[in-house]
C-alpha cells in the first residue's frame, strides 16, 4: 500500500508544472510580435503614401479648378478650352458653343474663388465636389476630372453617373432622358405636347414625298411623318442630329436644380421646334441656304432668348454686320459663315442672337398663317428668298430693313 504526498504551502495545492505548447513559447510570441508590426509598418507606409497621393492629386486638381474659374472670369476661352480633356471631342464643341452662356455666369461672380470640398480618387479619375465662395453666397456642384499624362483635365460625366435612360411618351412625341434629367423630363414631356400641338397648328407636317436625293440637289427628305424622339443627349455639344440636345449637367455653372430643369426645358423646346420644321418641309435637315430662316423661326417659337446675348446683339448693330446672318449656311448642324463685300465678318457667337431676334421680329410682324403659308412655299419655291418674295412680298433689302428697324427700336439702347 502505497503512500501519496500532497504538498501545500500557506493551505494552497502547488500544482503539477505542465509543458506550454510551442506557439505559446516566448520564442514564437516575440516572432508574431515581430510579423505584426512589421505589417503594421508596411500598412502605414501604404497609407501614408496614398494620403501623400491623395494631397498631390487634391493640390493639383484645385490648381486646374482656380484656372478654370479664373478664365471663365475674365472671358479667356482659350485658357478654358486648355483646361478640358480633348479626347471628348462633343464636350469640349459643348463648352466653345457655350462659352457666352458659361462666363457670363462667373463674370457675374467675379469676386468669388473656388475651393474643393470633397474628393474620391480613382485610377486616372477623379470625382470632385467643388464649392465656390464669395463671402456672403456658395454655390456647388460635381466636377469630373481625367489624369492625361502628367496633369488632370475636366471631363464629362462618366456613363456610371447617367445610368440607363429613360423614356417619356406622349402622343406625339417622346423624350428619352438620363441621370438627373429623368425626374425633370417626366414632368416636362406634357408641356412638350402642348407646345407640338401649337407648332403643328402653324406647320402641319408635309406628306410622304418621295425622292432621290442625287437628283433633287443633295436634299435629304424625311418619311411619312411619325412621332417626333427628343434626347438629353449627355456626352457633349451639337453635331448629330437636330433632335439630340446637350444635357444641362454638362453645363460648368453651379446651377440648382431647379436651374438644371429649366435648361433642360429651354433645348427640349428648341429641339422639338427645329423637329416640327422640318416634318413641315418634309426633310431630315434644312437645306444650306434656308438654315437662317429655320434657325430663327425655331428660337423664336422655343423662346430660347439668353440675356447674355443682348451684348453680342448690340455689337453687330454698332458694326452694321447683323445682315450677314441672311449670308450664313448650314451643311449639316454646324453652320458655315459667309459674308459679301465690304460687310464686317460676323461672330460666330452672334450667330444664334442675331437668329433668334430675327424670328422674334418675322413672329411679332407675320401671323401664324403667313409663317405657315412661308414654311409650305420653302417647301414647294425652293428657297427662303423665293419663298418670302411670294408669300410676305419681301425682298433681301426690305427684310434687312425692316428687321434692321426692329433692333434699333428693341435692341438698340
Amino acid at each position: 500500500m502505497g503512500v501519496e504526498f500532497n504538498w501545500r504551502s500557506d493551505g494552497a495545492t502547488i500544482a503539477h508544472a505542465t509543458s506550454l505548447p510551442p506557439w505559446r513559447s516566448r520564442r514564437v510570441q516575440r516572432r508574431l510580435l515581430a510579423v505584426v508590426l512589421a505589417a503594421l509598418a508596411v500598412a502605414g507606409t501604404i497609407y501614408w503614401r496614398a494620403q501623400r497621393g491623395l494631397a498631390a492629386a487634391r493640390a493639383d486638381i484645385e490648381r486646374v479648378i482656380a484656372g478654370e474659374v479664373l478664365a471663365l472670369q475674365t472671358g479667356r476661352n482659350d485658357l478654358l478650352v486648355a483646361a478640358l480633356d480633348s479626347t471628348y471631342a462633343p464636350w469640349v464643341r459643348y463648352h466653345e458653343e457655350n462659352w457666352l452662356r458659361e462666363a457670363a455666369w462667373y463674370a457675374a461672380r467675379a469676386a468669388a474663388r473656388p475651393h474643393v470640398v470633397g474628393l474620391r480618387l480613382g485610377p486616372g479619375r477623379a470625382e470632385v465636389a467643388v464649392a465656390l465662395s464669395d463671402g456672403e453666397h456658395e454655390w456647388r456642384a460635381t466636377w469630373f476630372f481625367e489624369r492625361s499624362g502628367d496633369a488632370w483635365r475636366h471631363a464629362p460625366p462618366p456613363p456610371e453617373f447617367w445610368g440607363e435612360g429613360v423614356e417619356f411618351a406622349t402622343d406625339h412625341l417622346s423624350l428619352t432622358a438620363q441621370g438627373p434629367d429623368r425626374e425633370p423630363a417626366a414632368r416636362l414631356a406634357p408641356e412638350l405636347e402642348s407646345l407640338y400641338a401649337e407648332l403643328a397648328a402653324t406647320y402641319a407636317p408635309a406628306p410622304a414625298v418621295r425622292g432621290d436625293p442625287s437628283e433633287d440637289g443633295g436634299r435629304a427628305w424625311l418619311r411619312p411623318p411619325g412621332r417626333i424622339t427628343l434626347r438629353s443627349f449627355p456626352y457633349g455639344g451639337s453635331g448629330w442630329s437636330s433632335d439630340y440636345f446637350p444635357s444641362p449637367q454638362l453645363a460648368l455653372e453651379m446651377w440648382t436644380a431647379q436651374e438644371r430643369a429649366d435648361e433642360l426645358a429651354r433645348g427640349a423646346r428648341l429641339a422639338l421646334s427645329r423637329a416640327v420644321l422640318l416634318q413641315a418641309l418634309g426633310r431630315t435637315r434644312p437645306d444650306a441656304g434656308d438654315w437662317w430662316l429655320l434657325e430663327a423661326l425655331s428660337l423664336w417659337h422655343a423662346q430660347a432668348w439668353r440675356p447674355e446675348w443682348r451684348a453680342a446683339v448690340q455689337r453687330t448693330i454698332a458694326s452694321g454686320s447683323f445682315g450677314c446672318l441672311l449670308d450664313v449656311q448650314a451643311y449639316g448642324t454646324e453652320p458655315t459663315l459667309f459674308w459679301q463685300g465690304d460687310r464686317a465678318p460676323l461672330e460666330r457667337s452672334a450667330v444664334q442672337p442675331l437668329a433668334y431676334t430675327l424670328g422674334e421680329y418675322l413672329g411679332t410682324s407675320y401671323s401664324a398663317e403667313q409663317l405657315g403659308a412661308l414654311v409650305r412655299a420653302i417647301r414647294t419655291e425652293g428657297s427662303s428668298w423665293d419663298a418670302l418674295q411670294s408669300v410676305l412680298h419681301v425682298s433681301r433689302d426690305s427684310l434687312e430693313a425692316g428687321w434692321a428697324a426692329f433692333l434699333q427700336s428693341h435692341y438698340g439702347g
